[in-house]
C-alpha cells in the first residue's frame, strides 16, 4: 500500500497506538478521522504528503513520530 485513502482509519475507539508502515507515501483527506483515543502515531520516513485535516477529532493524540 502506497497511499492511505481519505478516511482510511476512521473512528476506531480501541486504537491507542498506530505505526504506519514504511513505503506509505501519502495519507488522504481526514485519513485518521475520529480516532479519539489514539495517543501515539508513528509515521514512516517515506511519507511525503498529508491530505486536508488528517488528524481531525483525534483529541487524545499526544505524540507523532
Amino acid at each position: 500500500m502506497e497511499i492511505l485513502e481519505g478516511c482510511a482509519i476512521i473512528e476506531n475507539v480501541n486504537l491507542k497506538e498506530l505505526a504506519v508502515p514504511e513505503g506509505v507515501r501519502g495519507a488522504g483527506y481526514q485519513a485518521f478521522l475520529g480516532n479519539g483515543n489514539l495517543l501515539k502515531l508513528d509515521l514512516p520516513s517515506t511519507l511525503t504528503s498529508l491530505g486536508f485535516q488528517p488528524f481531525m477529532d483525534c483529541s487524545s493524540l499526544q505524540e507523532i513520530i
